[in-house]
């Protein structure tokens, strides 16, 4: 394992690649795999939160963007397919406010009007006044933005094509200072 010191060495002197890499990287090398045994095993509630967890992480530190709008940035580019029940940035605010239900409150009010249909052929639908998701498919969309086969809008790994150099030059500011901090 790389030493504190040698990371903050490497990611200080490289370019801004360095960190927003780094960050992908690890994503794509060890949560997408963790986040894929939950969804084969039906562990619904630990694939919205890793989901959440890694979107919020790559939109605050590479995009520079935060909350339900930064969210629904993320999943319009790298989650959502060109098809009806498949663009899940259309229920972004729900998927977002579900995770919180998730991690900080385990029953409201959302979990009569949302729920899980694993079976369905869409990655969501709306039935009744519910929303049905599909998480297993939700996970594979997810995951098709880190594969590049033209599933999703844009490969995550094409984020050059979001950021300026001057946006470059303050992800690696801010980055470096939130890594020393924590």
């Amino acid at each position: 394992m790389e030493s504190y010191e040698k990371r903050l060495q490497r990611l200080s002197e490289g370019p801004p690649d360095e960190i927003i890499l780094s960050i992908l990287n690890a994503v794509d090398n060890f949560l997408l795999s963790e986040i894929s045994v939950a969804s084969k095993n039906g562990l619904n509630d630990l694939v919205i939160l890793g989901i959440h967890g890694v979107i919020m992480t790559i939109t605050e530190h590479v995009f520079l963007k935060s909350g339900k709008s930064g969210f629904k940035f993320y999943l319009e580019n790298f989650v959502d397919k060109d098809e009806p029940g498949w663009e899940f940035s259309h229920i972004s605010s729900s998927i977002y406010d579900l995770r919180n239900v998730v991690a900080h409150q385990c029953l409201s009010k959302l979990g009569h009007v949302m729920g899980y249909d694993d079976q369905q052929t869409l990655g969501y639908r709306h039935e009744d006044g519910i929303l049905w998701l599909n998480v297993t498919a939700y996970s594979e969309q997810f995951r098709a933005g880190f594969e590049g086969k033209g599933k999703t809008k844009h490969w995550i790994f094409d984020y050059k094509d979001f950021l300026n150099q001057a946006a470059m030059k303050t992800v690696k500011n801010n980055y470096l200072e939130s890594f020393q901090r924590r």
